[in-house]
């Protein structure tokens, strides 16, 4: 018997909780302008992308890529590692 009254307090929380969740302000309108602009980094055009090989940001992203993972040891790490 205490299961069912579980149960059905449960159902009926659940029934009652949605649509009090809801907000009561609507939502803003989507900015077509905005989303296309976001949309515009992925750009298929050569010339974006001729600008986008020539920056800085772009060399330097290779260098980053180029340094090792693994940090190198301090002289103290090496000194405890050959154990002296």
């Amino acid at each position: 018997m205490r299961a069912r009254r579980t149960l059905l307090a449960a159902v009926a929380t659940l029934l009652v909780l949605p649509p009090l969740a809801r907000s009561a302000e609507p939502q803003a309108p989507v900015d077509e302008d905005f989303l296309e602009f976001l949309g515009a980094a992925d750009s298929d055009d050569p010339e974006w992308n001729e600008y986008m090989e020539s920056t800085a940001a772009d060399a330097a992203l290779r260098e980053k890529s180029k340094t090792p993972a693994v940090p190198e040891k301090t002289p103290a790490e090496k000194d405890q590692a050959q154990g002296t």
